[in-house]
């Protein structure tokens, strides 16, 4: 628990909400108007399939935000974060098939990470000198 950033993490955390359920608007607005509506609870491969391509920027929109928001142990809150996330997913999405359900648990974590490690990479870069 020394290593964590609690306030960071949460204040990541409901910044990332926010920000990844305008993503969702967006993309369901996006989703709409190439798929149309269909039956609702139901979702085709190429909804689904959609959905996870459409995530990848979101995931790593998340990872950066966490980690531009933590003070310290940038990289291992937003793993705090996306393992939490996965948990949740994992027991409260029963509506998708399994393999969206797997496929969307197995890339949130790495893609989480990267967006993190984007940050940290950025912060720690040296600004150029004006001669």
């Amino acid at each position: 628990m020394n290593n964590m950033d609690i306030k960071g993490l949460i204040l990541g955390s409901i910044v990332a909400f926010i920000g990844s359920t305008v993503f969702l608007i967006a993309g369901i607005y996006i989703s709409i108007i190439i798929f149309g509506l269909g039956e609702p609870g139901t979702f085709s491969n190429e909804e689904l399939i959609f959905s996870l391509l459409f995530s990848i920027p979101v995931d790593l929109w998340i990872g950066y935000i966490i980690a531009r928001i933590s003070k310290f142990s940038k990289i291992f809150n937003a793993l705090v974060f996306g393992v939490i996330s996965v948990i949740f997913f994992l027991f409260t999405d029963n509506q998708r098939p399994l393999w969206y359900v797997i496929s969307s648990a197995v890339i949130f974590i790495p893609l989480v990470w990267m967006g993190a490690t984007l940050h940290v990479k950025k912060a720690n870069k040296p600004l150029k000198q004006d001669k």
